[in-house]
């Protein structure tokens, strides 16, 4: 399984007229990302995820975790008659996260 997770805020412009520079204010920090593998025999959590609403998300970097929250994901399995069976999805948080 490979994934990728960026934390990300929305930006609000509040320059006003007579500033020099552009002046922003931050939003509400959040982890988005996708995340894609091999479908395992017998299920696998990845592929009903998104059929799942609020899911508890980890993701490990040998034994460590390096990521982990709440998130909302879409997910989908393809499949091919001349390869294996792949799942991969797309997440977004919702409330805070651990990341180490």
């Amino acid at each position: 399984m490979t994934y990728s997770a960026t934390v990300t805020r929305d930006t609000a412009d509040v320059s006003c007229f007579g500033d020099t520079w552009g002046i922003f204010v931050a939003g509400l920090p959040r982890v988005q990302g996708t995340f894609s593998g091999l479908h395992t025999i017998g299920g696998d959590s990845a592929a009903g995820a998104g059929m799942s609403g609020l899911v508890s998300i980890a993701f490990y970097a040998g034994a460590t975790c390096v990521a982990s929250g709440m998130a909302y994901v879409s997910s989908g399995v393809e499949a091919a008659v001349n390869d294996a069976v792949r799942v991969s999805g797309s997440f977004v948080s919702t409330g805070p996260w651990s990341i180490s």
